[in-house]
C-alpha cells in the first residue's frame, strides 16, 4: 500500500533537511513525527 502523500512544501523541506543540513533519514523522520505531535496532526 502506498504511503501518505506529501505536499510540495513538505517535500521541499525534507530535501532541504537531507541535502543542505545533512540530516539522516532517521533524524528527518523523527523531527517530522515531533512536529506532527506538536501541531496536533
Amino acid at each position: 500500500m502506498p504511503g501518505k502523500r506529501l505536499s510540495m512544501r513538505k517535500l521541499k523541506e525534507v530535501f532541504r533537511l537531507r541535502f543542505e543540513v545533512g540530516l539522516s533519514q532517521h533524524q528527518i523522520a523523527r523531527s517530522r513525527a515531533k512536529a506532527a505531535r506538536w501541531s496536533g496532526l
